[in-house]
């Protein structure tokens, strides 16, 4: 008989010392269409490990982010309490039963009775489960209070000096942006402390001489910094204090680059007067530069973000572009502005859909790569940009993620002498201009000449550069803020990038509206 406890029903208990040897199932017990937690008092005072199942989302819980492949065990190393596999999870990595325990002594730190881990709550063998969990996963997280991050994985906790790939991780985004707070639990040694300086913040002490959390923002500006002031009270908040600094790579580090850190900070500022345009931008710019196992987890793990709900049955792991063009045709047919064309100058076009940045291979384990001169680097060593793009077009995405809309344009030709010219004074004469890192310079025909044949290419304007507006970037300004979508025809009313440029003002005035048709230029297959 099914028991009734904390307002759902316990759908499997399973002793701590069973784990250790037979994985964890939930395929013959789990109801779909349900929501499942575990019992944090029962895991971490009973050794039980209960999982109760619910209709209704509950008001309260904590939630526990990690990624899938984490940092390994150290060798010779093994979590004194033993570890489990999960049936349907055999790619991951084992659950270390003491971080699990961490994390629940931390929920209970907060009052929270229900913790929900995806590993354990989502029927990992049952294909139609796993499909509804991840399109109800926004809500869970929107909920979450607080979310409580494990950079590292569940293999261990971590201290704070110990580099990860977190910040690059496609999951992670939406787990650092849609709950209500945020903690992150790591190994600590040194007791109640507080951050101090140009950072500012609290460490929480949870289980003496052994774990802490604190705020996600504030450890990774202490990232984006590589250190944090700290004051320490290792013998109680009235004796006396120890200051020190302390090195913070836990949510990245400078190996990989500062861009995902940079991007986050900026996708987490959260100002009344900013727009959801701006807003938008920063959660683009940063999910670029991420990586996941299945390359459709790119789109999955920011529909939430947006307010989407994709039916994920309806794509293969690998069709990411399919996902991609779902995602944008949900995004235009709400009214938006195209927030999420160039995204970065530093990333050349995609092939399919040119209007987005290129698609970096993914990875269950490590950051996103990017070829450069022949060789693979951090993703976040090449975008690590202050600016989003502002008054880009509205129009309409069709099935082959062709984004038509309106915008001034003129057709430009080759400079067959071209006379490069300064960044500062890009298109100042009103004539000539340099692409981003291209190889020749551009002109305007004269309007008299627009007589377009077959290869005819266009500057399209498409957006104003603007500085994101954060105290510790300072204020930034530029000569050439807007930004042209350069772009050649393959077909009939149908063209794709092939590069971008950041002008003076002058360059665009006076330029007459067309409608473009952008994509390609190769077919996207599905």
């Amino acid at each position: 008989m099914t028991k009734t406890i904390l307002g759902g029903e316990a759908i499997i208990e399973v002793p701590l010392d069973k784990l250790r040897t037979e994985p964890f199932d939930i395929t013959s017990c789990a109801n779909l269409h349900r929501y499942r937690f575990i019992d944090t008092a029962a895991f971490a005072n009973q050794n039980l490990l209960r999982v109760i199942e619910y209709a209704e989302l509950p008001e309260r819980f904590s939630t526990i982010p990690y990624v899938w492949k984490g940092n390994p065990l150290l060798e010779g190393q093994q979590p004194p309490l033993g570890s489990f596999g999960v049936v349907g999870a055999d790619e991951a990595d084992p659950v270390s039963i003491d971080v699990v325990k961490s994390a629940c002594y931390t929920a209970l730190h907060y009052d929270q009775l229900l913790i929900w881990l995806d590993k354990v709550c989502i029927a990992q063998a049952i294909e139609e489960d796993k499909h509804w969990q991840m399109q109800v996963m926004g809500s869970i997280y929107k909920r979450a209070d607080p979310c409580i991050i494990l950079p590292g994985g569940l293999s261990r906790l971590l201290p704070l000096e110990e580099p990860t790939s977190w910040v690059g991780r496609a999951w992670t985004l939406q787990e650092a942006l849609l709950p209500r707070s945020t903690k992150v639990l790591f190994k600590w040694k040194r007791g109640k402390a507080v951050v101090q300086g140009v950072i500012s913040g609290d460490i929480q002490e949870i289980e003496a001489g052994e774990t802490a959390v604190s705020d996600m923002t504030t450890l990774l500006e202490g990232t984006m910094r590589s250190e944090m002031d700290v004051v320490t009270f290792p013998n109680g908040p009235d004796q006396s204090s120890t200051e020190s600094k302390i090195s913070t790579q836990i949510l990245g580090n400078e190996s990989l680059g500062m861009g995902q850190c940079l991007s986050l900070r900026c996708a987490l500022w959260n100002d009344p007067s900013d727009t959801r345009e701006l807003n938008e931008s920063a959660i683009w710019k940063s999910a670029v530069m991420r990586t996941s196992r299945d390359a459709v987890d790119m789109v999955f793990s920011i529909m939430a973000l947006f307010d989407v709900q994709l039916d994920t049955s309806k794509f293969h792991k690998d069709d990411r572009r399919g996902a991609t063009i779902a995602l944008l045709q949900e995004l235009m047919q709400s009214g938006r502005r195209a927030s999420w064309m160039i995204i970065s100058l530093a990333l050349q076009p995609d092939n399919v859909i040119s209007t987005m940045p290129v698609m970096l291979k993914t990875s269950a384990r490590g950051p996103a790569q990017i070829e450069i001169d022949g060789k693979l680097v951090p993703v976040g060593t090449v975008v690590n940009e202050y600016w989003w793009l502002k008054d880009t077009p509205t129009g309409e995405v069709d099935g082959l993620g062709y984004f038509k809309f309106s915008a001034p344009a003129r057709m430009v030709r080759k400079v067959v002498e071209p006379v490069h010219t300064k960044t500062s004074e890009n298109g100042m004469d009103g004539k000539k201009f340099n692409a981003y890192h291209g190889e020749h310079q551009w002109e305007l025909y004269g309007e008299e000449e627009e007589v377009e044949g077959p290869d005819a290419v266009w500057a399209i304007h498409v957006g104003v550069e603007t500085f994101f507006r954060i105290a510790a970037f300072g204020a930034m300004a530029t000569h050439t803020p807007l930004v042209l979508m350069i772009v050649k025809k393959h077909g009939e009313n149908k063209y794709h990038r092939i590069q971008v440029a950041e002008v003076a003002g002058a360059l665009s005035q006076g330029w007459s509206t067309r409608t473009f048709n952008v994509g390609g230029p190769d077919d996207y297959k599905k």
